[in-house]
C-alpha cells in the first residue's frame, strides 16, 4: 500500500471507480486491523474462506491494476 501514499489523490480517484473497487478488493482483504479483523469489513469467522477467495482472484485482478496504471499515468 505505499504506492497509495506516492499519488493518494489518483488512487482515491480509481478507488471511486467499481473496476478499481473491484480489482483492489482481493489485496484489500490481506489488510487488517490491530484486533487481526480484515478492513473490507468482513467478520473474523469469514476470514479463512474470504482469504482463499481473495488469493484465488488476485491473480487475475492485478493485470487489470497494472493495466490501468499504464494507461493513465502520465497524469
Amino acid at each position: 500500500m505505499e504506492a497509495y501514499h506516492l499519488r493518494t489523490d489518483l488512487w482515491a480517484e480509481f478507488m471511486e471507480t467499481e473496476d478499481g473497487r473491484t480489482w483492489m478488493f482481493p489485496i484489500l482483504t490481506h489488510l487488517i486491523d490491530e484486533y487481526g479483523n480484515p478492513l473490507v469489513g468482513a467478520n473474523q469467522n469469514d476470514l479463512d474462506a474470504l482469504l482463499d477467495m481473495s488469493s484465488n482472484m488476485t491473480p487475475d485482478m492485478v493485470p487489470n491494476i497494472f493495466s490501468y496504471w499504464q494507461t493513465n499515468r502520465s497524469r
